[in-house]
């Protein structure tokens, strides 16, 4: 994926750490709100009781999208600190 985020940067006049630190964030907020960590406590409560399935399902996909944004994280600190 990192790969394809370079060869995308060389098409087009976009800088490649730019690119890497959306994608950082896009997947990271994507992964919250796939979680439903963003809602109060009460709400979250209310939720998986109602829906415990349902729940555990969303959070599958939520570590599935913060797995796929790893290689981003790695590359954003390399980017940013190295």
């Amino acid at each position: 994926m990192l790969l394809l985020s370079y060869v995308i940067t060389m098409s087009i006049q976009f800088e490649f750490a730019v690119l890497v630190n959306y994608m950082t964030f896009g997947l990271t907020v994507l992964a919250i709100i796939l979680s439903g960590t963003a809602v109060s406590g009460d709400r979250m409560r209310a939720n998986i009781s109602s829906r415990a399935g349902r729940t555990l399902d969303t959070l599958k996909y939520s570590k599935f999208v913060l797995l796929f944004a790893v290689p981003f994280y790695i590359m954003f600190v390399v980017l940013e600190f190295i």
